[in-house]
């Protein structure tokens, strides 16, 4: 086996291995709970899609500051296919990381192949980095990976493509692609100019062309667009250099945690890098061909652009305050690899000269990428863990029988709305809604089961002894269940030959003798199992309270599910449109097997 061979093979494992590394976080640490923004953007949009009114406007409409198309678009899909699994969300980043990587190998194969077993290892580090821990275990941060998709596919076509007016036409489609992905996007119009004229594209109709573009579709972003006051005030006036010490900082995010005490060698690192990349840049200008100058320099600058847009909108002293705003937190940490994803082209192409001072140029890259690497491995081994844990989901599906803050503080929702999104959620069954059983044992009665309420009234369904009086003659546990309600149980039904479900169907009658005056009709009760998001009714009756008098027995037949594992559906309605006094219930619910 020749070296070069050899060579190959191990370069592949490694990458493969860091590939790998950041499959298994998202598959161990990702919960399916919507978290932060997906409560205020993406809800909305899953919402709209479940009840078949979603519009373009909709997958338009700005977050904050940007609009997000593509992550809207995603989150459509998703809940089409998958009933809002936001780890599917995860793992659309992950496929979306996996291009970007395949783009930057072919970049590099391109401008300085010789270097590329030697670098495709330390770019993969980069990329499946778990330091960006928010942007893989958040779904909605699939907004940075279309960012940086859209980006490395104009390098890539800028580079492969031949030089024509033509060909501008792709580039600037996955310019205005990077825009709708996130805000920063539009400076990729900008940070490609330099790349536009080092690649050859030099006469003035070239950049007429991709000025007028870009200047339109910059214009149509803004159209109808409302500038968001996120409501912080500071106390104290940012001084101007602020801004660039937050940029630099930002820089230096993939080698640090992300807590206050290393903000000043996050500081250190990105004034490193800075210094480093314009000392490569003078030693290589005349050494290597335009084309490999033009990506290393587009790149840091798009990746600075996004930078100084975050600093803009983040130095506030007050607002600096919370983590998600300092330039170290995880969610920038994508955007900042973009930089050093540049700066090691650089360093690769420096080592491979051969002119004076050759020496230098390495020891100098060779220095910082050996601390750089220190940095890394200790950013990644502390990166905590889960953005939203188990016990959260958990907190968040029984929110709708116990509401209380401390499962808004958790997944860090909108305290205003957070109730009717998630009785939204619940009633269409999605999300954390739709697969709640994946946290409980099936059980053998229904009386032993968890009850998950998904949507109803402010009174949830909630198993209580019934004392006699003088409807009913003898005491039972009954399902209490006011209409409008809908709930349900996973139950593990016996391996016999016969299974039913029994009960007796009823509305408290002692409320039609104590309130005469009151208009009353009883309850629609219905009872069904679940497949996916479609219920199969298996019983539907009334308790009219006009007319009936005593519980009325009801039998179904489970048997063609014996010895299965199902999740059984209870449902109330109003009654001919009055609901007062509805106090419906379901007696005595039961299992029975018979040989």
């Amino acid at each position: 086996m020749s070296r070069r061979l050899t060579l190959h093979i191990l370069t592949g494992l490694a990458c493969l291995a860091s590939i790998s590394l950041a499959a298994a976080f998202i598959a161990r640490y990702g919960v399916n709970v919507p978290h932060w923004d997906e409560w205020q953007a993406s809800a909305p949009v899953v919402i709209k899609t479940a009840e078949g009114a979603l519009s373009l406007a909709d997958l338009l409409k700005p977050h904050d500051q940007p609009r997000i198309f593509f992550t809207h678009l995603t989150t459509a899909l998703v809940t089409a296919l998958a009933a809002w699994d936001v780890r599917l969300e995860m793992w659309v980043s992950f496929a979306l990381a996996l291009l970007s990587f395949g783009l930057i190998l072919a970049i590099q194969q391109r401008i300085h192949a010789p270097s590329l077993p030697w670098i495709a290892v330390p770019f993969a580090l980069l990329i499946f980095a778990v330091r960006q821990r928010q942007n893989w275990l958040m779904g909605f941060q699939t907004a940075w990976f279309f960012w940086m998709f859209f980006a490395l596919l104009a390098l890539w076509l800028l580079v492969r493509l031949p030089v024509r007016k033509r060909s501008l036409v792709p580039i600037l489609l996955c310019a205005l692609c990077a825009s709708y992905a996130y805000l920063s996007g539009l400076a990729l119009a900008l940070a490609m100019l330099p790349a536009l004229w080092l690649r050859g594209y030099r006469k003035p109709i070239h950049y007429g062309i991709w000025l007028g573009a870009a200047a339109l579709y910059t214009g149509l972003y803004f159209t109808n667009y409302a500038f968001v006051d996120q409501g912080f005030q500071a106390q104290v006036t940012a001084q101007l250099w602020h801004y660039p010490l937050y940029v630099l900082r930002y820089l230096g995010a993939p080698f640090v945690p992300d807590e206050p005490d290393f903000q000043g060698l996050s500081l250190i690192l990105g004034i490193s890098g800075v210094a480093l990349m314009a000392f490569d840049l003078a030693y290589l200008w005349c050494k290597i061909s335009p084309v490999a100058r033009a990506v290393p320099i587009a790149l840091s600058l798009f990746c600075l652009a996004n930078g100084a847009l975050a600093a803009i909108g983040r130095v506030k002293p007050d607002l600096l305050e919370y983590f998600w705003a300092r330039p170290t937190t995880s969610r920038y940490v994508t955007a900042a690899n973009l930089f050093w994803i540049a700066l090691l082209m650089l360093g690769a192409m420096a080592f491979s000269q051969k002119s004076a001072p050759r020496r230098l140029v390495a020891a100098a890259n060779g220095a910082f990428f050996s601390l750089a690497a220190l940095g890394y491995l200790f950013a990644n081994m502390t990166t905590p863990t889960y953005i939203a844990t188990p016990e959260d989901r958990l907190c968040v599906l029984n929110y709708l029988r116990a509401p209380h803050d401390n499962c808004l503080f958790r997944v860090n929702a909108d305290r205003s709305g957070y109730l009717a999104t998630a009785q939204k959620l619940g009633a269409h069954r999605l999300s954390a809604f739709y697969d709640w059983y994946a946290d409980f044992e099936p059980a053998a009665q229904p009386s032993q089961a968890h009850l998950q309420f998904l949507s109803g009234i402010a009174d949830p369904p909630v198993f209580q002894e019934q004392a006699p009086d003088e409807y009913v003659s003898d005491r039972a546990i009954v399902l209490y269940q006011h209409p409008p309600s809908l709930a349900e149980q996973y139950l593990q039904l016996p391996e016999a030959e016969k299974v039913f479900f029994e009960a007796e169907i009823y509305v408290d009658l002692r409320n039609v003798r104590e309130h005469p005056e009151v208009p009353q009709t009883g309850a629609l009760f219905r009872l069904g199992i679940r497949h996916g998001r479609a219920v199969q009714t298996l019983y539907e009756g009334v308790f009219d309270v006009r007319t009936a008098r005593a519980p009325i027995p009801i039998r179904v037949d489970l048997s063609q599910w014996r010895g299965r594992s199902l999740v059984l559906v209870y449902q109330t309605e109003v009654y001919e449109g009055i609901p007062f006094y509805a106090w419906a219930m379901w007696r005595k619910p039961r299992l029975v097997a018979q040989p």
